[in-house]
C-alpha cells in the first residue's frame, strides 16, 4: 500500500473509531436518564459505566472529530473538560475525599450503599488524563516536530489498558480492569477507551504516513510487548492473590480453632466456679476447712488461677484461698476500686457470671477476675471471686505446636491481654496475612487475632506467580520480537521488490533512452576501448554499431585530439565527475570527413572500474545558422547606429526650425496686433501656430531624452535621495506656493545609481501628482520608502483625479496620453522615460489609482552589496 492509500485508511480507522466512542458515551447517557440498567450495567454481572465516564467519552469523540475539521476551539474546551473531570476523580482517590464530582451531574445511582457512588475507577480516570493530554497537545503543540509521537505513545497506552482490561473482562481477570478495591472498569469502558486510542493513535499516522512504512514494526513491537507485559502483570497479580487467599483461610481456620478453645475453656471455669457457688448456695460447704479443700482442686486444676475468695453481700471478705503468687488485698473490698466495685454490684444485680476489666498483678502479670454470684432463698447472699493470671492461663489453653508459625494476639478493645510472637513492626509488615475472632468472655469480648510470621507465609506459597510473571515478560519480549521481525521482514521484502522494479523500469528507460536519445551517446573503459554506441552515433559518424564496439575511440576522432585524449586517460582516478561540458570540438566521420560537434564527457566510477560516458552533439547546422546570425547582427548594429545618429541629427535640427516657426509667429503676432483687435479667428490661428510649435518642441525634446537613456554612460554613485528631493522641492517652490500645493518626503534612503536619471524619475512623477489635480484641489504629494529585502520599494502618492482601470496598464507606453491638451498639457513620454529608468536600476514600476480618489505609483530599486554603500 502506497501512502496515499496508507493515509486515506488511517483517515477512516480514526474518524470511525471517534464515532464509536462517541456513539457509546452517547447511548450510556441514555441509558443514565432512562435508568435502564442493562445499558448502564453491560452484563448485568459486570460494572457500571458511570455518567462521568460516559459525559467523557462523548466529549473526547467531540474532540477527536473536530481535530480532522481544525476546529481547535472545540478540541481544546472538549479534551480540557475532560481533564478536569479525571484529574479531580484521581485527587479524590488520592486525598480520600469527596469533593461532589461524582454526582454532580446525576444524581440517580442503581446500587444502594456503594462505596464510591458514581464515581469512575482509577484507571479510567488515568486513561481520560491520557485522553486529554493527547488532544491538548494537538491544539498547542501541532507545530513542535514531535508532537506526532508523543501523541502516538499517549494513544498506544489508552488502546493497550483497552485492550487489556477487555480481554481481562472477558477472561475473567479481574486485576486487569480493578484495582485493589476501588470501582472496576466496565466492559463497554474498555471497548470504548481502545476505540479511542485507536482514533489517536491512526490520527497520527495520517497526519504523517510517511514514517508508517519505516516504523510500523517499531510500533506493533512496542505495542505488542506492551500488552503482553500488562497482561502477564495482571496474571500475576491474580496468582498472587489467589495464593495470598489460601494463605488467609488457612489463618482463619487456625483463628477459629484458638478462639474455639479459649472460648471453651472460659465456659469450663465459668461452669466449674458456678458449680461451687451453688455449693455454698445449699451449704454443702459449711466449714472453711471443707471450703479450703474444694478450692484447692480448683487453685490445682485451673492454671492461671490465682485466688479463690467468698465476699458476702456487705463486701466482707469471708473466705480466701491462693495460690503462692498472689495479687495481695482482694481489692473488692475498697471503694476506690471502682472497676472492681462495679463488677462486683453487676454480678449482684444482675444475677449473673462477670468478668471484670483487665488488671495489673504483682511481678507486671496482667490478670481478670471472675464474679460468680451467690443466692439463698433467691436472695443474693454475697459473690464468689476468682483471680486468673492471663498469661498462664492462655499458655495452657494453646499449646506452643498449637499456633507454631503464628503470632497470637488477645485484646479487649485497646486493652491487649496478651501477645506472644512476632514484634510490633514485624506484625505491621505482615498485616495482609492476619485474622481475628470474636468470643464472648463472660459478659465481655475478646478479640483474638492470628499474625502470620514470615516462614508461614513462604511455607503457602509457591513460586509459581513469579514464573509466570518471568515467563510473561519472556514471552511478551520473543512475541514483541517475532511481531517486529515479520513486519520488517514484510516491509523489507516490499522494498526489494519495489526496489526490484525500479531497478528494471530504470534499466528499461535508460535503455529506451539510448536507444531513442537524439544524441549521440558513446561509453568508453580507461584503455579508450569503446563500449556504447547508440543508434544516434550510428546516424553522427557513419559507423554501424557492431564495427566500433571494443575499437579504440581514436577511430572517431581526428589527428588533433589524439595526443591530447591519452593525456587524459592516463591521469584517469576513480571518482564520479564532469570532466568536459558543451566543449565544442571535431569529430571524424566514416568517410573521413570532419565535422564540428558539441562534446560532454563525465567520469564514472562502477564497482571500481573507471568508465567515460560522452555525450555527443553534431552542430553542424547550428554553427553555418550562428555564422549567419552573427552577420545579421553585425549589419542590425551598423544599421542601428546609423538611426541613432539620424534620429539625434534629425531631432536636433528640427529644433532650429520650429524655434524659428515659434519666435516669427510671436512677433509677427505681435506686428499685426492692432489690425487683429476684433479678429478673433485670427488670433486663434495664430495661437494654434505658437502652440503647435512649443509641442512639437516639448515632444523632440521628450524623445531625445528617452532615446538618450541608453547612450548614459554615467557611473553609478551613491545618491543621497532626502537632498535629492530637497533640491526638487527648492526647484518646484513657487509652482508649489501658486496652486497652494505640498510635496511631504519620508526617511528616504541612499541608493547607488544614477543621479541625473534618478532626479528626473521622482521629479516626473511628482509633476504629474502636481498637474493631474482637480480644480480648486490644493495638490499633495507624499513619497515614502520601505526595505522589501533585496529592492528599495518607494511609492509617490497624490490625491488628484486618478486614473480608471482599463487605463492602467497602458499609461508607461510611449505616446500615451489620457486627456486632451486643452485639460492637461504633455507629451505622453514622461512615463515611459520613467519606466526605461526604473528597469535600469534593476526595479519594476506599477500603479494603483481609482477615479476621483488619487494615484499611487510604485516602483523599486535594486540594491547593490558591492561597495561600502550598503
Amino acid at each position: 500500500m502506497n501512502n496515499l492509500g496508507s493515509a486515506r485508511l488511517f483517515l477512516l480507522t480514526a474518524k470511525l473509531s471517534g464515532w464509536l466512542s462517541l456513539l457509546i458515551g452517547i447511548f450510556v447517557l441514555g441509558g443514565w436518564f432512562l435508568k435502564y440498567t442493562p445499558i448502564i450495567q453491560l452484563p448485568p454481572s459486570f460494572a457500571i459505566m458511570q455518567f462521568n465516564t460516559a459525559l467523557c467519552f462523548v466529549l473526547s469523540g467531540v474532540g477527536l472529530l473536530s481535530l480532522h475539521y481544525e476546529r481547535y476551539k472545540i478540541v481544546f474546551f472538549a479534551s480540557l473538560f475532560v481533564w478536569c473531570i479525571a484529574a479531580t476523580t484521581i485527587y479524590q482517590y488520592l486525598s480520600n475525599t469527596n469533593v461532589g464530582i461524582d454526582l454532580l451531574f446525576m444524581k440517580y445511582y442503581p446500587i444502594p450503599n456503594a462505596a464510591f457512588p458514581g464515581r469512575m475507577s482509577p484507571n479510567t480516570s488515568i486513561c481520560f488524563l491520557l485522553v486529554g493530554g493527547a488532544l491538548i497537545s494537538q491544539v498547542f503543540f501541532n507545530t513542535y516536530r514531535h508532537i506526532q509521537t508523543i501523541s502516538r505513545v499517549l494513544g498506544s497506552l489508552i488502546l493497550a489498558f483497552g485492550v487489556v482490561a477487555f480481554i481481562g473482562s472477558i477472561a475473567a481477570l479481574e486485576t486487569t480492569y480493578a484495582w485493589i478495591n476501588f470501582p472496576k472498569m466496565a466492559l463497554h469502558t474498555s471497548f470504548a477507551f481502545a476505540a479511542v486510542g485507536l482514533s489517536i493513535v491512526t490520527f497520527t499516522w495520517w497526519k504523517d504516513p510517511a514514517k508508517w512504512e519505516m516504523r510500523a514494526h517499531l510500533w506493533f513491537c512496542g505495542f505488542t510487548i506492551f500488552v503482553a507485559l500488562l497482561l502477564s502483570a495482571a496474571l500475576w497479580q491474580k496468582l498472587r492473590e489467589q495464593e495470598q487467599e489460601i494463605v488467609r483461610e488457612s489463618i482463619e481456620e487456625e483463628v477459629n480453632f484458638v478462639a474455639r478453645r479459649i472460648s471453651d475453656q472460659l465456659d469450663h471455669i465459668e461452669k466449674a466456679l458456678t458449680r461451687m457457688s451453688k455449693r455454698l448456695e445449699g451449704n454443702i460447704l459449711t466449714s472453711q476447712k471443707d471450703w479450703l479443700k474444694d478450692t484447692s482442686y480448683y487453685l490445682e486444676d485451673f492454671v492461671g488461677l490465682q485466688r479463690i475468695a467468698w465476699v458476702d453481700i456487705s463486701k466482707n471478705l469471708r473466705w480466701v484461698d491462693t495460690v503462692e503468687r498472689s495479687e495481695g488485698p482482694i481489692g473488692v473490698l475498697d471503694s476506690s476500686k471502682n472497676d472492681a466495685l462495679m463488677s462486683f454490684q453487676k454480678a449482684v444485680k444482675f444475677k449473673k457470671p462477670t468478668l471484670s476489666p483487665p488488671l495489673n498483678l504483682e511481678g507486671g502479670a496482667v490478670g481478670f477476675r471472675v464474679y460468680i454470684p451467690i443466692e439463698r432463698n433467691n436472695l443474693s447472699s454475697g459473690v464468689l471471686i476468682s483471680t486468673f493470671e492471663i498469661s498462664s492461663f492462655m499458655k495452657s489453653v494453646i499449646l506452643p505446636d498449637q499456633i507454631d508459625g503464628f503470632s497470637l494476639d488477645v485484646t479487649e478493645g485497646t486493652n491487649v491481654l496478651f501477645h506472644n510472637g512476632l514484634g510490633n513492626a514485624e506484625v505491621s509488615k505482615l498485616k495482609n496475612f492476619q485474622s481475628f475472632k470474636t468470643i464472648n468472655a463472660f459478659d465481655r469480648q475478646w478479640a483474638v487475632t492470628l499474625t502470620a510470621n514470615s516462614r508461614f507465609v513462604r511455607d503457602h506459597q509457591t513460586s509459581l506467580p513469579q514464573v509466570v510473571l518471568f515467563g510473561g515478560v519472556l514471552f511478551s519480549l520473543l512475541t514483541g520480537f517475532l511481531v517486529y521481525s515479520t513486519i520488517l521482514s514484510k516491509w523489507k521484502n516490499k522494498l526489494l521488490r519495489s526496489k526490484t522494479e525500479a531497478l528494471q523500469d530504470s534499466e528499461e528507460r535508460y535503455r529506451v533512452v539510448v536507444e531513442n536519445a537524439v544524441n549521440g551517446l558513446i561509453t568508453i573503459d580507461t584503455d579508450g576501448l569503446i563500449e556504447t554506441f547508440n543508434p544516434a552515433c550510428e546516424k553522427i559518424f557513419g559507423y554501424a554499431r557492431d564495427e566500433v564496439i571494443g575499437k579504440n575511440i581514436k577511430l572517431l576522432m581526428p589527428a588533433a585530439y589524439r595526443a591530447e585524449h591519452d593525456k587524459h586517460l592516463s591521469k584517469s582516478q576513480p571518482s564520479n565527475k564532469v570532466i568536459e561540458f558543451g566543449r565544442e570540438v571535431h569529430g571524424l566521420r566514416r568517410d573521413q570527413t570532419e565535422f564540428p560537434m558539441e562534446l560532454s564527457v563525465s567520469q564514472i566510477s562502477i564497482s571500481n572500474r573507471i568508465l567515460y560516458s560522452g555525450i555527443i552533439k553534431d552542430i553542424s547546422e547550428r554553427v553555418q545558422v550562428e555564422r549567419a546570425r552573427d552577420k545579421l547582427f553585425d549589419k542590425l548594429n551598423d544599421s542601428n547606429e546609423e538611426l541613432e545618429r539620424f534620429a539625434y541629427v534629425c531631432s536636433h535640427d528640427m529644433q532650429e526650425p520650429l524655434r524659428m516657426i515659434r519666435s516669427f509667429s510671436t512677433k509677427l503676432q505681435n506686428h499685426l496686433e492692432h489690425k487683429l483687435e476684433g479678429d478673433d479667428k485670427g488670433q486663434r490661428y495664430f495661437k494654434y501656430v505658437i502652440d503647435g510649435a512649443t509641442r512639437a518642441q516639448d515632444l523632440i525634446a521628450d524623445i531625445l531624452a528617452y532615446s538618450s537613456l541608453d547612450r548614459d554612460t554615467q557611473k553609478p554613485v551613491l545618491v543621497d535621495l532626502e537632498k535629492l528631493h530637497s533640491d526638487i522641492q527648492n526647484i518646484m517652490q513657487t509652482n508649489l506656493d501658486e496652486c497652494g500645493g505640498e510635496l511631504t518626503y519620508f526617511n528616504l534612503p541612499k541608493v547607488i545609481g544614477n543621479e541625473t536619471q534618478l532626479y528626473q524619475l521622482f521629479q516626473n512623477l511628482i509633476i504629474n501628482g502636481l498637474k493631474y489635480q482637480p480644480l480648486e484641489n490644493c495638490p499633495r504629494v507624499e513619497v515614502k520608502c520601505k526595505d522589501v529585502g533585496s529592492h528599495w520599494r518607494f511609492s509617490v502618492k497624490d490625491n488628484g483625479i486618478g486614473i480608471e482601470e482599463r487605463h492602467l496598464k497602458k499609461i508607461f507606453d510611449v505616446f500615451q496620453r489620457l486627456h486632451r491638451q486643452d485639460e492637461y498639457s504633455g507629451t505622453g513620454v514622461g512615463l515611459a522615460i520613467c519606466k526605461k529608468i526604473v528597469a535600469r536600476h534593476g526595479g519594476e514600476i506599477w500603479v494603483e489609482s481609482t477615479k476621483g480618489k488619487g494615484t499611487v505609483f510604485y516602483f523599486t530599486l535594486a540594491k547593490h552589496n558591492n561597495g561600502n554603500y550598503q
